[in-house]
């Protein structure tokens, strides 16, 4: 525990502040809400009060600074030696050392692993990586690599489209062709006497639907080309793992393949193999290894439930649209989290809970796929209100997408 600073979490309403350390002179004590000098007022000597509010969630800093550059007692020759004056000359060289002690122990230090640890904090106002062992921001990461992935993704399904499209066409030429021939043909049997002619209708039309078939073909190796393209752009971001692993949401750390190309911040799905429509986790990329595989997910998401060995890690896009992220398809009951979009298809009914602590503005959206008359969405408002109302909503038969947004202020989701 900080011998020589306290910092608080504002909650809108309170503007008085304890001062849970002792010290030389009030002049000595400052106090801070986000990072800015604030003026305050004394209370008494363990009580300070702003002279604003400081809104809620702000981080309020009481913190005692002992000058470090002049004695708070000057001794001279032939004075009378006090225990109050020899108490203040040692209490500043107590108090500098305790702030300095803090000062360390709140600073980005060496762990006994041999790495730095910000202790569970945000570091802020890192510059652009240069070299290639810099720390790269998500921001850094987003605009840099995340764009081109996804045009390369776009890029290679079009052409994969185009050549399928062309394949087909050549297909049905080829058809018509063969049908041409065979026309032919029983035209020549039909007409002996123009059995010349219709034999020389024959072999052209059997030219033509060998020259169909071959353009057929090279279509299909077209199609075949495109296809092997946008795997060998998706391996980057696909690969499997044998790790043991339980489906629900938080942490999960695995193993996959080496020198793939995910990165911090990137959406990932993280299937089952064998049941990938059940089983499955949905979050991002918090640590990746690509020189041993250790791959971390950060899972916001999930369906089914169970321990199993065979996973596919695949790309699970960027954020959906209006900055949600994409929760990924529910066939059960679950509970939702804030700012996520998800596609229900439970097919007669299910519950979807909302979140039990959302914040201003929080949006939850339901994508409602309906597949039965029967089909019954209920939402559970979770402790809150929707519309007004405590009880649960329900949404009869309705193929829709429904988005609400959270007030803080009312409690209400709307």
């Amino acid at each position: 525990m900080p011998s020589s600073y306290a910092q608080y979490t504002a909650n809108g309403a309170t503007t008085q502040f304890a001062v849970p350390f002792s010290f030389i002179s009030r002049s000595h004590v400052t106090v801070k809400v986000d990072g800015v000098s604030n003026a305050f007022t004394w209370i008494n000597n363990s009580l300070v009060q702003t002279s604003g509010t400081p809104a809620n969630g702000a981080v309020v800093e009481v913190r005692r600074t002992t000058p470090n550059t002049t004695a708070v007692v000057d001794f001279t020759d032939a004075s009378t030696l006090t225990e109050t004056d020899l108490d203040n000359a040692v209490t500043q060289f107590l108090y500098l050392s305790q702030e300095a002690e803090d000062d360390v122990q709140s600073a980005l230090i060496v762990a006994s692993d041999g790495t730095y640890d910000a202790g569970s904090r945000r570091i802020k106002n890192v510059a652009n990586p240069v070299n290639a062992q810099d720390a790269m921001t998500k921001n850094y990461m987003e605009a840099t690599y995340l764009p081109s992935i996804t045009a390369a993704q776009n890029a290679a399904a079009s052409s994969a489209s185009a050549a399928a499209t062309s394949a087909t066409n050549a297909a049905s030429s080829a058809s018509a062709a063969s049908t041409s021939a065979t026309s032919a043909a029983s035209s020549a049997s039909a007409a002996a006497t123009s059995a010349t002619n219709a034999a020389s209708s024959a072999s052209a039309a059997s030219t033509s639907a060998t020259n169909a078939a071959t353009s057929a073909t090279a279509a299909a190796s077209s199609a075949t080309a495109a296809a092997t393209s946008a795997a060998n752009i998706m391996g980057g971001v696909t690969g499997t793992s044998t790790t043991s692993l339980s489906v629900g949401l938080g942490s999960k750390t695995f193993t996959t393949q080496t020198s793939k190309a995910f990165v911090v911040g990137m959406s990932v799905n993280v299937a089952r193999t064998s049941d990938p429509a059940n089983q499955l986790m949905v979050g991002t990329v918090t640590a990746y290894d690509p020189s041993t595989g250790s791959m971390t997910v950060s899972v916001t998401s999930s369906v089914g439930s169970g321990t199993y060995t065979d996973w596919t890690v695949s790309l699970g896009g960027a954020p959906a649209a209006g900055g949600l992220s994409d929760g990924g398809r529910k066939v059960a009951s679950f509970t939702a989290s804030s700012n996520v979009r998800y596609q229900v298809a439970w097919g007669s009914t299910g519950t979807v809970t909302l979140p039990a602590s959302p914040a201003q503005g929080d949006v939850v959206e339901l994508a409602l796929l309906a597949s039965t008359s029967a089909y019954t969405t209920s939402i559970n408002p979770n402790g809150k209100k929707i519309n007004g109302a405590t009880a649960t909503l329900q949404l009869g038969y309705i193929v829709a997408t429904l988005k609400i947004t959270y007030d803080a202020t009312l409690g209400d989701w709307t």
